[in-house]
C-alpha cells in the first residue's frame, strides 16, 4: 500500500473518531470516500454486512455510535487488496455502553 493511500486511510479513521464525539458523520466520509464506496464488515459487528455510498457509511457509523456514550476506533494493520483498493486487516475498537 502506498504512503499516500496509508495517509488517506488514517485521514478517515481521524475523521471517523472525530464523528464520533461530534455526531458529524457525512463531513469525514464525503472528504476521504468516493461517493460509490462500499464497506464490507467481517461478520463480528451486529449491523455485519455491506453498506454503500455516503449514506450507508453513515448508517453503520451512526448506529455503531448509538450503541456506546464513547467510541473509537484506532486501525493496527492496512493491506493492500489490489491496485487502488485497500482493506483495514485489525482494528481495535473501545466504547462505554449506552
Amino acid at each position: 500500500m502506498s504512503q499516500a493511500n496509508v495517509e488517506i486511510v488514517k485521514r478517515s479513521y481521524d475523521g471517523i473518531n472525530d464523528a464520533y464525539k461530534t455526531g458529524d458523520y457525512l463531513r469525514p466520509i464525503e472528504e476521504v470516500c468516493h461517493p460509490d464506496v462500499v464497506l464490507r464488515t467481517s461478520g463480528m459487528f451486529p449491523e455485519s454486512g455491506e453498506y454503500r455510498g455516503y449514506d450507508g457509511l453513515r448508517e453503520f457509523t451512526r448506529t455503531q455510535a448509538e450503541a456506546f456514550n464513547q467510541m473509537w476506533v484506532e486501525p493496527v494493520e492496512f493491506v493492500e487488496v489490489h491496485a487502488g483498493q485497500s482493506k483495514l486487516s485489525a482494528h481495535h475498537q473501545s466504547g462505554t455502553q449506552a
